[in-house]
């Protein structure tokens, strides 16, 4: 059996938005120009851009668009608006995320059915 390999989309539209998905290194110079290495992608909110690195390989880069989706379902919902018992929000918002999306990638990954009964109307 052959197996396919989806492409990476261009595009995910998050509750009312349309993020714009790219990854090359002119996006990269352009909205991150002083990240340091430690970065590997960005949900830019008022850009409607999710900015990953183009230079990552395949299995991070799709963990880390899901980690960015992840953060524009959060700005969609307000959290960085909410009261948290950290001193900066952002960092309760990091460390949720970072503590999920490599967790739910697997699911989805070791789960190939779950998803598509999910969806279903």
């Amino acid at each position: 059996m052959a197996t396919t390999i989806a492409t990476r989309p261009n595009r995910v539209k998050v509750g009312s938005h349309t993020f714009q998905v790219l990854a090359s290194k002119a996006a990269w110079k352009k909205y991150a120009p002083e990240e340091g290495d430690h970065v590997q992608g960005m949900m830019l909110y008022n850009d409607s851009v999710i900015l990953l690195r183009p230079w990552l390989s395949p299995s991070v880069m799709r963990e880390t668009l899901f980690h960015e989706v992840i953060h524009a379902c959060f700005g969609m919902v307000g959290f960085n608006s909410l009261p948290v018992t950290t001193e900066n929000n952002y960092d309760m918002e990091e460390l949720v995320i970072c503590l999920l999306s490599p967790q739910l990638t697997q699911v989805l990954k070791d789960n190939p059915k779950l998803l598509p009964y999910v969806l279903e109307n």
